[in-house]
């Protein structure tokens, strides 16, 4: 029976064996965490951040770079990432992507087709992220390196994630989410940006992560909205905010309400927030009311406001609701009227709501959706003031 049992498992682990036909192993690949599309004149520009295994897994002390970038032209993507290989002495490994970075130039021009080659190559995976690079190419900001992280393209990334649990002006968007938003009927999609902070020629220089105070970074920055698969501009954080709500994430929403004194300001953190978009016609005609609630905590008081008073809470609440209907309203009109492209989806719930309104504006839906009326009523309910309800006297 022990010997029967050791051929069966001998079988087994022989089939096993069978998965890994055709893997290749680490040192026969060069492994590429981010990729940076450009176009110059009608060709593409492709860069390729590739690890440096051997820095990697030496100290600190070691004088090399952890990542190398390498660029390449070719009339379409698949043909400059061929080329690379005239430099690249390994194949080039996508499977490890973490970071999809388009130059602005390209992004104006519009990314579509670049979105073929991505979704054909069985390599690659659809879990990174796509940004968009503010007033730089992409192959620019591939070659800043980084503090804390050692892989920049890891520093993006978790910069990404952190920044939209608790900064609500940004979004991280994925390769399949971003396509699904262009094919979509009555919505536009958006791109988180990144923008070199600093001078790029300092930011590739090892030096760049020697210092105390680092000279040149790479930011995450606000939304990127398109109208198509073109980029047409760059929100502020205010009209950021409004489309993360919108589209259903509310994460590390950040209320700065002015009190009575200009240098006076009590900080809201939503701690809960729902959203209902409900489509109403007027003379034959959608118009928007959005009904917002927001659950939210005191975490910061600056001036001399009586938070211990009951009266004091309920004002808070009051002031808030005023501030934020005025402050969306200013925002919705403004993405209206400077970009005039629907990323809030309000085009997509008028189709779904009602479909009858939707057949007879979708033709014309461009011209129709910047004098889309749109009203907001906001519900604001403060459920904690903090560890005290008193704010400390300020010095004179």
């Amino acid at each position: 029976m022990k010997v029967i049992f050791k051929i069966i498992s001998a079988i087994l682990v022989s089939i096993n064996l069978v998965g890994c036909w055709g893997a290749r192993e680490p040192s026969q690949i060069s492994i590429v965490t981010a990729l940076g599309i450009d176009k110059e004149d009608d060709r593409y520009l492709v860069t390729v951040q590739i690890l440096n295994p051997g820095e990697i897994a030496l100290n600190k002390n070691s004088v090399g770079t952890p990542v190398t970038t390498y660029r390449m032209e070719g009339k379409t993507i698949e043909e400059a990432v061929r080329r690379l290989s005239l430099e690249i002495p390994r194949n080039i490994f996508l499977g490890h992507l973490r970071l999809l970075v388009f130059g602005e130039d390209l992004a104006r021009e519009g990314v579509g087709k670049t979105l073929d080659y991505l979704l054909r190559n069985t390599e690659i995976r659809s879990d990174f992220y796509i940004t968009v690079v503010k007033g730089e190419k992409a192959t620019e900001a591939l070659n800043i390196l980084t503090p804390l992280e050692r892989i920049p393209a890891n520093k993006i990334f978790f910069s990404l994630e952190v920044s939209e649990k608790i900064w609500a002006a940004t979004a991280t968007i994925k390769l399949f989410e971003f396509i699904e938003s262009l094919e979509k009927d009555g919505a536009e999609p958006i791109l988180t940006s990144i923008f070199v902070h600093g001078k790029s020629d300092i930011g590739m220089n090892i030096n760049n992560i020697e210092n105390v105070d680092v000279p040149t970074n790479i930011q995450v920055g606000p939304i990127a909205a398109f109208k198509g698969d073109k980029l047409v501009g760059w929100l502020n954080d205010s009209q950021s905010t409004l489309i993360n709500i919108l589209l259903g994430d509310s994460k590390g929403f950040l209320i700065i309400v002015p009190w009575v004194d200009p240098n006076e300001f009590v900080n809201l953190s939503a701690e809960k927030l729902s959203r209902k978009i409900i489509v109403e016609e007027v003379m034959g005609k959608p118009k928007i009311k959005v009904n917002i609630k927001i659950k939210a905590s005191i975490t910061e008081a600056m001036g001399i406001i009586p938070i211990d008073k009951p009266t004091t809470v309920t004002q808070i609440e009051k002031k808030t609701e005023e501030y934020l209907k005025l402050r969306f309203s200013k925002s919705t009109s403004e993405i209206q009227t400077q970009f005039q492209t629907d990323i809030f989806g309000f085009g997509e719930v008028i189709k779904n709501e009602r479909f009858d309104l939707w057949k007879n504006i979708s033709k014309d839906w461009n011209e129709k959706f910047p004098t889309l009326p749109v009203e907001y009523d906001i519900d604001v309910e403060v459920t904690g003031t903090g560890t005290t309800t008193k704010s400390l006297k300020p010095s004179h």
